[in-house]
């Protein structure tokens, strides 16, 4: 059923910033809790979102188990990660650049599957409404998961039960979503409608905008960072404070995309966000 496949993305959001919040406190313990350890995990986060889901652009054939089997390995990077901080945690990075290549090595896998997910799911639920529209639900639904992944991770739950076993729910939580997914997949009394939808490549100008965009939001989340440090003090919990408030708005904005895109064209609602 699709609502259930819309849930599995609501809760691997929730995981996916569930990491990055433990990735940000594992990788302080090799950096050091400062904005240059923040912009590293934020780089190599996204860097592999953007690798991940460019790779699955070419995802048209049984979209639902390809999105099963990118939650399956998210959970496995998730596991993959812990061992790779464990190691540094004990032996430590000699250089800058150690440290960051080892977060690197560290975030890779996992970042690499979530970012795949979107456009495998995206096919999996395109339906017969506008893609615009759904594919803006969608990630709205996956940001307000990202925002109780944050509230989870960033605050409370690792002093309750561990950072590890916070691993070790992110990591489940993956794997809950992904097994779920191939649940549906081989159910004959699940079939999920998956049309072929190959979307019209973008004008070279609206791929500038949209690099620019992002550049300009991950910026202004590492300057936030850096100047409510000198509040908050430079700490996991900072951080977390600010990517809650960060994502939730972004899970509003799309959300009311979302809404927008069912009276004014897409060229018309990004004009109106850019300006």
């Amino acid at each position: 059923m699709n609502g259930i496949l819309w849930s599995c993305f609501l809760i691997s959001g929730a995981a996916a910033l569930m990491l990055e919040m433990l990735w940000m406190r594992s990788a302080g313990l090799v950096l050091g809790q400062t904005a240059a350890t923040t912009a590293t995990v934020l780089a190599c986060y996204f860097a592999g979102l953007g690798l991940g889901a460019a790779a699955a652009r070419g995802v048209h054939r049984a979209p639902v188990r390809a999105y099963g089997l990118l939650e399956l390995g998210a959970a496995a990077g998730a596991l993959w990660s812990l061992g790779v901080f464990h190691v540094l945690a004990i032996d430590g990075a000699h250089t800058w650049l150690g440290g960051i290549g080892a977060v690197a090595v560290a975030v890779m896998p996992a970042t690499l599957c979530l970012g795949a997910t979107l456009p495998a799911i995206g096919q999996a639920l395109v339906g017969a409404g506008p893609v615009g529209r759904r594919g803006a639900a969608l990630y709205a639904l996956n940001t307000l998961g990202g925002a109780l992944g944050i509230v989870a991770a960033g605050f409370g739950l690792p002093a309750l039960i561990g950072v590890r076993a916070c691993y070790g729910i992110a990591a489940g939580t993956s794997l809950v979503a992904g097994l779920l997914a191939l649940t549906l997949c081989q159910s004959a009394s699940a079939a999920v409608s998956t049309p072929v939808v190959r979307p019209v490549a973008p004008h070279a100008r609206l791929r500038i905008v949209a690099v620019g965009a992002g550049a300009l939001a991950l910026a202004l989340e590492v300057l936030w960072t850096r100047l409510f440090a000198q509040v908050l003090h430079n700490s996991v919990y900072s951080f977390s404070a600010i990517a809650r408030v960060f994502v939730l708005a972004l899970a509003l904005g799309a959300a009311a995309a979302a809404a927008l895109l069912r009276r004014y064209t897409p060229d018309a609602v990004a004009a109106g966000a850019l300006t």
